[in-house]
């Protein structure tokens, strides 16, 4: 009985110890994509289409400065262009976004954290003018995969927090082709970089 009574204490000690140091949480918010495209011609203008997040975020806290954690994120992203010849074209991509990162507690309630992420593209779509979504998961529009660095500062209160993190890309991750009205190939963007 004794063995039983000690086994249980110890077990909830290891318990308690494990909680205070892993800990998981839920994300959520949203994504603001902010493109560049090079190219010859000036005729095509860039714009931020804004969208979400959510996910999970597992953390390990080491002592009480640092900690790991890695926010597993389904990311719908997208931009938007314009032309001279009012063309609008949207295009929106879902990603599983991966953000580890090693973080460090400035005070009781600042935190701020440097890791990276890789993207894992789940699916794109594209719409011009009114017409309706279609899927250009097929002529891949969008790299299968992303990478980038990213940084991040957290402020809390009790319970709640908010994170605000930027995601500096490192890889050009749209692949597509500028075509005129008459349905002529013009220009391959290039030089691209979405953050």
């Amino acid at each position: 009985m004794k063995k039983t009574i000690l086994l249980i204490a110890a077990s909830l000690l290891i318990t308690t110890k494990i909680y205070t140091q892993f800990s998981l949480g839920a994300s959520g918010g949203i994504n603001w994509t902010k493109g560049k495209l090079e190219l010859e011609l000036e005729l095509v203008e860039v714009s931020s289409i804004v969208y979400y997040y959510f996910g999970v975020i597992p953390k390990y806290r080491f002592n009480s400065r640092f900690s790991i954690s890695s926010d597993i994120q389904y990311s719908l992203k997208g931009f938007m262009t314009d032309n001279d010849l009012n063309v609008n074209t949207k295009l929106n991509y879902v990603y599983l976004d991966f953000l580890p990162k090693v973080e460090y507690q400035i005070t009781k309630n600042i935190e701020i954290g440097l890791g990276f992420n890789v993207g894992l593209k789940f699916d794109e779509q594209q719409k011009v003018n009114e017409a309706s979504w279609i899927s250009t998961k097929e002529i891949e529009t969008v790299a299968s995969s992303d990478f980038g660095i990213v940084g991040s500062i957290r402020a809390s209160v009790q319970n709640f927090f908010v994170v605000v993190s930027y995601n500096y890309g490192l890889k050009d991750i749209f692949k597509s082709h500028l075509y005129n009205a008459n349905g002529q190939y013009v220009q391959v963007f290039e030089g691209n970089q979405y953050n």
